[in-house]
């Protein structure tokens, strides 16, 4: 994906942090992958539209506790 440009030192004018950016990268990349999913023949992958959102909000959840835990460290020691 394409970076956006927006740094901390901007997020008090713009109102969007560094860690925003990746929460909402992953779940547009999540989304997209279940889409994928989704459109493939289900006898063959077994997955149901409710199985797959059953799966995004966990990865979504997983996803957000990483980046709270890991990337706020990371920012804070930049």
């Amino acid at each position: 994906m394409d970076e956006i440009g927006i740094d901390n030192d901007d997020s008090a004018l713009t109102g969007i942090t560094n860690l925003e950016i990746e929460e909402n990268d992953i779940m547009r990349t999540t989304l997209y992958i279940n889409d994928e999913l989704l459109n493939k023949d289900q006898h063959i992958t077994g997955l149901t539209e409710k199985n797959t959102l059953a799966r995004e909000v966990t990865c979504l959840d997983q996803a957000r506790k990483y980046l709270r835990r890991y990337g706020l460290k990371a920012a804070s020691q930049s």
